[in-house]
């Protein structure tokens, strides 16, 4: 089916994003795409993800950084540092800038979780 093609859906998004932008209503559309990043379906999650990363920006590093320091999904979480990522290569003048929340948050996204206990190494 067209609608399920992960071109057809990434290029979707994308033209979402750039209308956002060319017509103004980015503060609308930033809330929708950073809800479609805790549904169930990937490829839905990843097309937000590109989207937001087109985005950039303040409206959409804070929100994203505030969602990622807040949730123990761990599938969030990885959509949320997946974003981060997107908004800094497709967007290296905000490097600089980088929110210290936007930074905490990809450290706690790649930290173990908290009942994660090393079991000892059977090459050791």
């Amino acid at each position: 089916m067209l609608l399920r093609s992960p071109t057809i859906r990434r290029m979707g998004y994308e033209a979402i994003a750039e209308k956002a932008i060319n017509d103004g209503i980015v503060d609308e559309i930033v809330p929708r795409l950073i809800d479609m990043l805790t549904i169930e379906e990937m490829g839905e999650r990843r097309s937000a993800v590109q989207a937001l990363g087109i985005i950039g920006g303040d409206r959409v590093l804070k929100p994203i950084a505030d969602l990622l320091l807040s949730t123990d999904d761990t599938t969030v979480r990885a959509s949320c540092s997946k974003c981060l990522g997107a908004v800094a290569l497709k967007n290296p003048e905000t490097i600089p800038d980088f929110p210290q929340s936007a930074l905490d948050g990809m450290k706690k996204a790649v930290a173990p979780p908290p009942h994660f206990h090393r079991s000892p190494s059977p090459f050791s």
